[in-house]
């Protein structure tokens, strides 16, 4: 992190890129005329950036107030940049293996 570490400078973008997101059964798109295909298409996207959003900010605020302690510099000290990124790293773990484990479970469903 650095002592330039801020929420801003993490690139949220490529870590969620990286997590499998479970896919919809192409069969139901297929019977879908353009228009529903659109708006569900539209309709996911606009989940899955909420979800990255909420995820985001689920994982600022807990690393901030679990690691952030003293206020008297604008720098982070050394512990809080070992801490936050700690739980960065665990957080961003955590949530990439409940994601695909997820997506493992609905593809077991979709094959039974």
């Amino acid at each position: 992190f650095g002592s330039s570490f801020s929420p801003h400078s993490w690139d949220c973008a490529a870590a969620w890129s990286s997590v499998p997101h479970p896919a919809m059964d192409p069969n139901m798109l297929a019977q879908m005329s353009n228009r529903e295909r659109e708006h569900v298409t539209n309709s996911l996207n606009e989940l899955q950036v909420q979800s990255m959003m909420d995820t985001y900010n689920g994982l600022v605020e807990r690393c901030f107030g679990e690691c952030v302690q003293h206020f008297r510099t604008k720098n982070l000290d050394g512990t809080e940049e070992d801490c936050l990124r700690t739980c960065v790293s665990k957080s961003l773990s955590f949530t990439q293996r409940l994601q695909q484990r997820f997506a493992e479970k609905n593809m077991q469903k979709m094959g039974n």
